[in-house]
């Protein structure tokens, strides 16, 4: 995986040394974040984040997001990489209420990536920290800010721990307001998935509990929010994954959060829907959803191993 380094890797660190050659060789009077400067912190999300979206593409960890999901993902990064900018113009009040949406995203990468992520992040840590500190010691050494270039690797590994550890900090000593504010999207998009992941579980009673399932499925799209849900039970395992897998071969090829974010809760440890068989949900979907495609291009976890075998 990241052991050996990719061409996009390599070109986008020398573009982040570049840049730091360019506005990183005076030293600001104190450091922003873990980093030397805002603008050092920028620039390695937004390089994380551009390594992160190849990566993916790459051994797609996280297969290909539906739509919706690419959209709030290029909304927030771009938030996220100009904050410095934005809050500016809307206030650090609205600014706290906005941040809070990348709690609630990197709290559920990092769930999503459950064990697997948790060990190889924790590995790459025995060259994230020495390397770190070896930044700071360079900058300070030097009075310059330019080696925080060095830290890319790390920032890209750790990005949703970062966001988080980022976002407290940033309302750490601010008043009750601004911190109540940074938990009502997270706390509203929590209550949303379970409200949703709630009739999930009836649509798929009512489907488990159906004598014509054919009717029951049909009845189901009438309405819009089961609409939407019922394809995407109806399309678990084999158009949407619903967990991390760490194998070579086949998988399904979308990413859906709101199938990922119900599946510890309706079947923890278990595939999901397991009392439908694969060739009856196919079937079903294929009946139900006509129009939609079922045959997928997809490059499905190639070369995805923890360590490369060969």
């Amino acid at each position: 995986m990241l052991l050996i380094p990719k061409i996009y890797f390599i070109l986008a660190q020398v573009i982040i040394i570049i840049l730091f050659l360019i506005t990183g060789l005076k030293k600001e009077h104190r450091n922003y974040f873990i980093f030397s400067s805002g603008l050092n912190f920028s620039v390695l999300i937004l390089g994380a984040l551009t390594l992160g979206y190849f990566f993916n593409k790459d051994y797609q960890l996280f297969c290909v997001p539906v739509n919706w999901t690419k959209i709030v993902l290029l909304i927030y990064s771009i938030y996220l990489v100009g904050n410095w900018i934005f809050k500016k113009v809307i206030g650090e009040l609205v600014n706290q209420l906005i941040l809070g949406s990348g709690l609630f995203i990197s709290v559920y990468i990092i769930g999503f990536g459950s064990t697997e992520y948790l060990i190889w992040s924790s590995l790459h840590l025995i060259i994230i920290v020495p390397v770190y500190f070896l930044t700071r010691y360079l900058n300070k050494k030097f009075n310059t800010r330019f080696f925080d270039f060095l830290n890319l690797f790390g920032v890209t590994i750790l990005l949703p721990y970062i966001i988080i550890a980022w976002t407290i900090w940033q309302v750490w000593d601010k008043r009750l307001l601004y911190k109540i504010s940074l938990i009502v999207l997270p706390s509203a998009i929590f209550l949303i998935g379970i409200f949703l992941t709630i009739r999930m579980n009836k649509i798929i009673e009512n489907l488990n509990n159906s004598t014509d399932i054919i009717i029951t499925t049909e009845l189901l799209t009438e309405n819009e929010i089961d609409n939407y849900l019922t394809e995407l039970i109806l399309g678990a395992h084999w158009k949407y994954h619903t967990k991390i897998c760490l194998y070579d071969g086949w998988r399904p090829p979308f990413h859906d959060p709101v199938l990922g974010f119900a599946q510890p809760f309706l079947y923890y440890g278990e595939q999901f829907n397991y009392e439908l068989s694969m060739p009856e949900r196919v079937n079903l979907y294929k009946n139900t959803f006509p129009e939609k495609n079922r045959n997928f291009d997809c490059k499905c976890a190639k070369n995805e191993r923890l360590i490369p075998l060969r």
